[in-house]
């Protein structure tokens, strides 16, 4: 767990110096306070794909929100972000996300005595906390294409529970572990001012 964290706060690191390289600084008559968009992504704030929207605080400070569809059914987030620049390059932020999960999922896997079967679950709720960094361009007048990349840590255990009389084996636990809300977060998508 030491070495995935510093391997992420390293490439934190390295993706803010190298966006830092690229960043111009752009005078700007008029900065638009409300943004409205759609995104998609692995362990992304909106799911697989959904909606946002952010406002702006205070200089530099939003806060956001977003909404989608994934792989634990639907997807809820909220939170802050700091700006070096609102509403353009880097940023960095910090969530809260909870995918509602499914009572009576049914998916075909590998049991402990080998065979492929029907495994009922439940998929619990699963509640996660994001750290997140990304940069956002400016693609039209009134748009901008954002990148985020980051992790998300359960706050949960076990995020479900098998209700049929299965034991899972060890590919397939690896395979519920891999599907449960958590880990590596990789965003992008398209916001508009409004």
């Amino acid at each position: 767990m030491k070495i995935l964290v510093s391997i992420i706060l390293v490439s934190i690191i390295s993706i803010s110096t190298l966006f830092a390289q690229f960043e111009k600084a752009e005078e700007q008559t008029q900065v638009t306070n409300a943004f409205l968009g759609i995104s998609s992504g692995i362990n992304n704030m909106s799911g697989l794909l959904g909606v946002t929207g952010e406002v702006r605080l205070v200089n530099n400070f939003s806060i956001f929100g977003a909404a989608g569809i994934g792989g634990w059914v639907t997807k809820a987030s909220a939170g802050v972000k700091y700006y070096r620049s609102f509403p353009y390059q880097t940023h960095f932020a910090l969530s809260f996300s909870s995918a509602s999960g499914i009572d009576e999922f049914e998916m075909e896997l590998e049991t402990e005595d080998g065979d492929s079967e029907d495994v009922t679950m439940n998929l619990k709720s699963a509640k996660n906390l994001n750290l997140i960094i990304g940069y956002n361009w400016k693609v039209f007048s009134r748009a901008r294409f954002h990148f985020d990349f980051g992790y998300s840590v359960p706050l949960q255990s076990k995020a479900y529970e098998i209700t049929s009389n299965h034991e899972l084996s060890k590919d397939s636990e690896t395979i519920m572990n891999m599907m449960t809300p958590g880990g590596l977060i990789v965003g992008l998508g398209i916001s508009f001012s409004l």
